[in-house]
């Protein structure tokens, strides 16, 4: 079992279980049927941890294996919360979730865009380009929900019909972002070399392949502050005030009392057929 504090600022156990017990109906449907990687910070954030790699040792027995060979770690369904609590107590922290649901693991449901800013770009200029890619992505029919990581990056989601194997979603995402770098090569870079990233906003295409997972909405994070993956309304993003460290495990709560889910990403999944032809 973890040790109580979690945080070296201050943050216990108990608030993390609490955090999750308050946001689990929120946190829930991003968790269903999706196969979830566990991770362990046994002694807290800032000190050793890692991916499990095989059976968990005392689970309860209502913990669901995922049997896919996804990778090498260990990967399971999470159903209720009891099972999640378990996971807490033994130093799970955050939630990654594959794009894909269980049993069409080659096929995701979600296309991803993961912006990350270099300095002295930061996290104003990420939201200006999900800005930029959301025109992109309307104009070929297509709508993205905006989340920050939790950190000082945002990941731009789209719901798309489980038929496109991992290689058409990298495809597809590489397209898209070469037009919005094509278009502004002083704020956005493709390119995974440090030199060409700097001061730029980097959207990195690659979380699409096979295997890749993404912090899921409403995930605590393993850093020094307890941020949380928040999803955003566009107006948040368009008004450019939002502040990523205002975003954690004390303030997110009060943000769900107040407007629920602003999300509404599983009411439509979107075909990809048109923008296919043109790549």
């Amino acid at each position: 079992m973890v040790k109580d504090l979690v945080y070296p600022e201050g943050i216990y156990l108990e608030e993390i279980i609490a955090y999750y017990r308050q946001t689990w109906d929120y946190l829930r449907p991003y968790l269903e049927k999706r196969p979830f990687f566990v991770k362990f910070y046994p002694e807290g954030v800032g000190k050793e941890s890692y991916y499990v790699r095989g059976k968990l040792t005392h689970a309860p027995l209502g913990l669901v294996y995922h049997g896919k060979k996804i990778n090498e770690k260990t990967s399971i369904i999470v159903e209720d919360f009891s099972t999640l609590k378990w996971l807490l107590e033994q130093g799970c922290i955050e939630m990654h979730g594959l794009l894909a649901k269980a049993g069409k693991e080659k096929f995701p449901d979600l296309l991803l865009f993961d912006l990350d800013p270099f300095p002295p770009s930061g996290f104003k200029e990420c939201l200006e380009v999900a800005v930029l890619i959301r025109e992109v992505l309307n104009s070929y029919g297509l709508e993205g929900f905006a989340k920050t990581s939790g950190l000082m990056g945002l990941h731009i989601l789209v719901p798309v019909i489980p038929v496109y194997p991992n290689e058409m979603l990298v495809k597809i995402t590489k397209f898209i972002g070469s037009l919005v770098e094509k278009a502004h090569p002083q704020r956005v870079a493709l390119q995974d070399y440090r030199a060409e990233r700097e001061g730029k906003v980097h959207l990195d295409y690659n979380h699409n392949r096979f295997g890749k997972t993404v912090i899921l909405p409403y995930s605590i994070r393993a850093y020094t502050g307890a941020g949380v993956s928040t999803p955003l309304t566009w107006q948040e993003i368009n008004n450019g005030k939002i502040n990523p460290l205002d975003l954690n495990i004390k303030t997110i709560p009060e943000r769900l009392k107040d407007n629920g889910d602003v999300w509404n990403l599983f009411t439509k999944q979107y075909s990809l057929e048109e923008i296919i032809k043109l790549i």
